[in-house]
Parts: C-alpha cells; sequence; structure tokens
C-alpha cells in the first residue's frame, strides 16, 4: 500500500540529504531555498556582502 502525502505538506525522504540554514541552521525543504543555503527568513536578514575586487584607499600613516 503506497501512502500520499496530503497537499501542501512537505514529505522529506530518506535519500535527502538534510540542508540546513547557514543562518540559523533549519532544516530547508525548498528547492530554491536549498540551492541559495538560506531560507526565506534568513535571506532577508542577511546583510549585503560588500563588493569584491576594490581596492579601498589606504589610511594615512599606514
Amino acid at each position: 500500500m503506497t501512502t500520499i502525502p496530503l497537499p501542501g505538506v512537505t514529505v522529506e525522504r530518506a535519500d535527502d540529504a538534510v540542508v540546513r540554514c547557514e543562518g540559523c541552521g533549519r532544516p530547508l525543504r525548498d528547492p530554491a531555498s536549498r540551492a541559495r543555503g538560506h531560507g526565506p527568513v534568513c535571506t532577508v536578514v542577511r546583510l549585503p556582502e560588500p563588493p569584491r575586487g576594490e581596492q579601498q584607499e589606504t589610511l594615512p600613516g599606514f
């Protein structure tokens, strides 16, 4: 007998690796969140990363 999950309920299969949010550590179930590495709340809360490759001016005396 095969069981069918209820609509709107996400069921993790035993062969799925548990991917955790890098921000809060909760398990991620949404494929987009799993690819991003952050859940929807932590994606909004994260501060933008500074642009890479740009040189900063040096401080005088250093």
